[in-house]
């Protein structure tokens, strides 16, 4: 039995990993995993779809929400031990993984990610580093596209960038499911906060997250925490409150003549103690991004709903 066991959503929907970096298994005909979590959960990964009875002749494809590298780390390891998998990605993910030098800097995020792992005794083990470090887009989907798995399960995609310029959404209609990625940036429940993930457009962020707030829905999937059951307009609607705060708080304080490295210091040292698996440079370096979007949105008065 794995140390970490599949949490049963539905019928259908599972979530393996663990809690930050979950993977989702969608059962119909045909299985699909959705993200592709990170490397070091490579063998709990395995014995979780063991418990849950999945033969992996039955998973045809993973579906990525978007390529950053704390979602793709998995994906490798399991190319190489099924590459029976089909990788689907929207076209703007493929072209971030087809670069060499982007597809390194995961690599070694990877590879810190399951150190931290093993040192806090999250997973017994990790797999060996794979020499050939790469990804096999198979499939391109796109905005409107459904992923049809038999036996009524069907997963409508939504283009939902702003955190990154490739990333989707997808909704199970039968029963409800939203699975956003890091759509509506990093949610820490221990203090009830987002931290705003507008990395690569503010004004699509907020977009995304009002197109988000239109649909039905019975939970809401995300890319760090796993699953919360309910209707989920509330909390959309908070993550867009809160971008908002952080974005006029930003402004204010830059505006005011504060260092901006300061801040990206003191929002960082904020966020780690809830994101304790990545690099305290890597949050630091992003809150910096976030600044300097806030500050080339400062003139933007459309951003966020009246």
């Amino acid at each position: 039995m794995s140390t970490i066991e599949p949490r049963k959503i539905t019928d259908s929907f599972f979530q393996l990993g663990i809690p930050f970096f979950p993977v989702y298994l969608s059962l119909g005909r045909d299985a699909m995993l959705i993200d592709g979590g990170t490397g070091g959960t490579f063998f709990l990964v395995q014995e979780q779809l063991k418990e849950i009875g999945v033969d992996l002749a039955r998973v045809k494809s993973v579906t990525l929400t978007h390529s950053h590298g704390d979602h793709i780390g998995l994906l490798p390891h399991l190319l190489t031990k099924w590459p029976h998998l089909k990788l689907l990605a929207s076209a703007a993910a493929a072209e971030s993984l087809a670069k060499e030098a982007v597809v390194k800097d995961f690599q070694a995020l990877d590879r810190h990610i399951a150190t931290e792992l093993r040192s806090k005794n999250v997973v017994a083990e990790a797999p060996d580093p794979i020499p050939d470090y790469r990804f096999r887009i198979d499939g391109m989907i796109e905005d409107g596209q459904v992923l049809d798995l038999g036996d009524g399960i069907r997963w409508r995609v939504f283009a939902t960038p702003g955190h990154s310029h490739c990333e989707i959404s997808l909704l199970e209609e039968k029963e409800g499911t939203l699975v956003v990625g890091d759509t509506t940036g990093f949610y820490m429940p221990e203090v009830g906060s987002f931290w705003p993930n507008y990395f690569a457009s503010l004004p699509k962020y907020c977009a995304s997250l009002v197109r988000l707030g239109t649909l039905t829905a019975n939970r809401i999937a995300l890319g760090h925490r796993g699953v919360l059951e309910g209707d989920p307009r509330a909390f959309l609607a908070k993550a867009l409150d809160q971008t908002r705060d952080y974005h006029q708080e930003m402004l204010r304080r830059t505006s005011s003549g504060e260092d901006v490295g300061k801040i990206a210091q003191e929002k960082a040292k904020w966020v780690q103690p809830n994101a304790e698996f990545m690099p305290y440079r890597l949050t630091e370096m992003c809150c910096q991004l976030l600044i300097k979007q806030s500050q080339k949105n400062a003139d933007r008065t459309d951003l966020f709903p009246a």
